[in-house]
């Protein structure tokens, strides 16, 4: 994630579902100086992000599952 920051990122989103050790991501992507946000996909029950809603600068809910829109 470095090299998004130095690419000029300010902004960085990790899944939550691919992610298995969110906070420690989030706070990682901040202390390289970016915005550090969480990804849902549709099925996913926004609970699954109360232990890290504090950390994370925002959040984002797909409308659509990863990959659904090549289908199309």
């Amino acid at each position: 994630m470095p090299l998004f920051v130095e690419a000029g990122a300010d902004q960085i989103s990790v899944h939550q579902e691919t992610c298995p050790h969110l906070d420690r991501t989030l706070r990682f992507i901040q202390s390289e100086g970016a915005m550090a946000g969480v990804v849902l996909n549709p099925a996913t029950p926004i609970a699954m992000l109360e232990e890290v809603l504090e950390i994370a600068d925002y959040v984002l809910i797909m409308s659509v599952n990863p990959g659904l829109a090549d289908s199309i």
